[in-house]
């Protein structure tokens, strides 16, 4: 390779610098390099040949003088520790039920009972409508594999809460009743913890 061309392959590095966009998959070529290296001489170091890959791409082939960059695949955690770990910050409600913010570290992987922060308190109003809905069903169990047996629910439909009737078996909810008047009951008593826990249920 002789001089000129070291120089357009570095000018090459330098002109995508300053042109590759996260949303979009460019092409740099050696033209576009030396029309840059023509315009920016003081520039040129023929000992320096990277290119900056933008966060989130990888080369994906080098085809006829082009850089062909493609979207890095994640890969996503397998594990409960895995996710923990990537986790950072979180909160978890204490014995006295108040919600306290938290700090993952390998110290305190085992500490299962960590939410992502923002749920604590959905997560509690979750809990206590769990036990006013053991009371409520006066020892009723939802059969979801019987499509004959009515359930009478409360949803959240499009960020409000809603009520539904003859859920088939394909379709579990948490606060599914035994009748109409039961559930219409519980509603009225439990509005409030039903609007907190809705993101939920």
């Amino acid at each position: 390779m002789n001089n000129r061309e070291e120089q357009i392959k570095h000018a090459t590095s330098e002109y995508t610098k300053g042109i590759i966009e996260d949303s979009t998959i460019r092409a740099m070529d050696f033209e576009n390099g030396a029309k840059w290296a023509d315009n920016n001489p003081k520039f040129i170091n023929i000992e320096q040949k990277e290119i900056i890959i933008p966060q989130g791409w990888e080369i994906d082939k080098v085809d006829d003088n082009k850089i062909i960059l493609k979207k890095s695949k994640k890969e996503l955690p397998k594990t409960w520790e895995e996710c923990y770990k990537l986790l950072g910050r979180g909160e978890f409600i204490n014995d006295f039920c108040y919600i306290c913010g938290y700090t993952c570290n390998e110290a305190g992987v085992n500490e299962k009972n960590i939410l992502p922060t923002g749920l604590g308190k959905p997560m509690l109003a979750l809990c206590q409508l769990l036990v006013c809905r053991e009371i409520y069903r006066q020892g009723w169990k939802p059969d979801w594999t019987n499509r004959k047996e009515n359930k009478y629910c409360i949803i959240n439909e499009i960020n409000k809460i809603n009520k539904i009737a003859k859920i088939t078996y394909f379709t579990s909810k948490v606060l599914s009743f035994q009748s109409e008047e039961v559930r219409d009951e519980f509603l009225e008593n439990f509005k409030d913890l039903i609007e907190e826990a809705k993101e939920l249920i």
